[in-house]
């Protein structure tokens, strides 16, 4: 089951979504009221909370993402 913030994410996207999708609304206000709090509630370290310097904390972000990334099936 997904956490909590992901489905109130979800539920809001969903009650509001065609200002969302409008021209009008801003990549800074997506980063804002989305991006950063889908990723924080996936357990990212958005705002450098750990100290740690952008391009080691963006490595250790993709090494996490890979790491629980689903296996692709090979076909033969």
């Amino acid at each position: 089951m997904p956490p909590d913030a992901l489905l109130r994410l979800v539920d809001r996207f969903s009650q509001d979504h065609k200002v969302f999708l409008s021209p009008d609304y801003k990549e800074e206000q997506l980063r804002a009221e989305f991006l950063d709090p889908f990723f924080t509630a996936l357990g990212w370290d958005i705002d450098s909370k750990q100290g740690l310097s952008e391009t080691l904390a963006t490595q250790q972000k993709l090494a996490r993402a890979v790491s629980t990334a689903p296996a692709q099936a090979s076909t033969p």
